[in-house]
């Protein structure tokens, strides 16, 4: 199975939430046993939640398991360090047994420094100490890191994302077809729209504008890309045909949220320029 269809049936059974808290939105997946000790996993890199999402069923039985991404408003570990004890507050959560792989191991190290006492413990997987060494090491190692996410933000994404896609790829040797076909698959998923979901602030507000209005961000999101750059026909005069475009985004809306009730729909309606003539 590829890593786009196991990530379809993930996102059915474990639909994201949406928090703010001190300012900042957390998308995040929260489940397994109420009274189980919580185990909290920390990204790493530019990686999202779906990074664990074969971990969930198979420890939910006996735990409490957080998966979440981190928010674009904390933009040093540090600071999402201090945003992440304030939404482990807010979901009622002591106690977390941190899982942080490589940065998210560093921002598990962090936290029981900044919060000592407060977890209840830390698994840390292919990461680094919190050694001066270390820490100048990789500063050095991710020192154009910055550079990279405002081009991202501010440029041409869709030029940049070829150069992405391959840098994951270098990171796949001696693989079996399968696995390269599947870890080929992952990042052309993980990066096909990364810096809008992540950076593009205007279809974030409108997101949220439509979201209080009861749609879910899923929802938003679903049916905006299914929407997105869709174009009406035209006659055999080269005439574009009346509706013709709002047919087909109400189609694709259509599709892309099957679930969503005949009020969300018309919302989404709405938010995308699907004409009420079509509705």
């Amino acid at each position: 199975m590829l890593y786009s269809e196991k990530l379809k049936i993930f996102s059915a059974a474990h639909p994201s939430k949406y928090i703010t808290v001190d300012g900042a939105q957390y998308r995040y997946v929260l489940g397994g046993q109420e009274d189980g000790k919580t185990l909290v996993f920390l990204n790493g890199g530019m990686n999202t939640l779906e990074m664990w999402m074969d971990y969930v069923d198979a420890l939910a039985g006996d735990h409490r398991v957080l998966l979440f991404d981190y928010p674009q408003e904390l933009p040093t570990n540090q600071a999402l360090v201090t945003g992440m004890h304030a939404f482990f507050k807010a979901l009622g959560i002591e106690a977390p047994i941190f899982v942080g792989a490589s940065d998210g191991g560093m921002v598990a190290q962090i936290y029981v420094q900044k919060y000592p006492g407060e977890a209840g413990g830390m698994i840390l997987i292919s990461t680094g100490g919190m050694d001066e060494a270390t820490l100048k090491s990789l500063k050095k190692k991710y020192r154009l890191a910055p550079v990279m996410l405002w081009y991202m933000k501010h440029c041409n994404y869709e030029k940049l994302k070829p150069t992405l896609i391959k840098a994951g790829m270098r990171h796949v040797r001696d693989e079996s077809a399968d696995e390269v076909a599947y870890a080929q698959d992952m990042f052309e998923t993980i990066f096909k729209d990364y810096a809008l979901k992540t950076y593009n602030k205007d279809v974030g507000e409108k997101a949220a504008e439509y979201v209080a209005q009861g749609v879910t961000y899923d929802q938003y999101y679903a049916a905006y890309f299914a929407a997105r750059g869709i174009t009406g026909d035209k006659d055999e005069n080269g005439k574009p045909i009346t509706n013709s475009a709002s047919r087909k985004k109400k189609e694709a809306i259509d599709k892309a949220v099957p679930d969503a009730s005949t009020k969300q729909k018309h919302l989404l309606y709405e938010a995308l320029g699907v004409s009420e003539k079509v509705w």
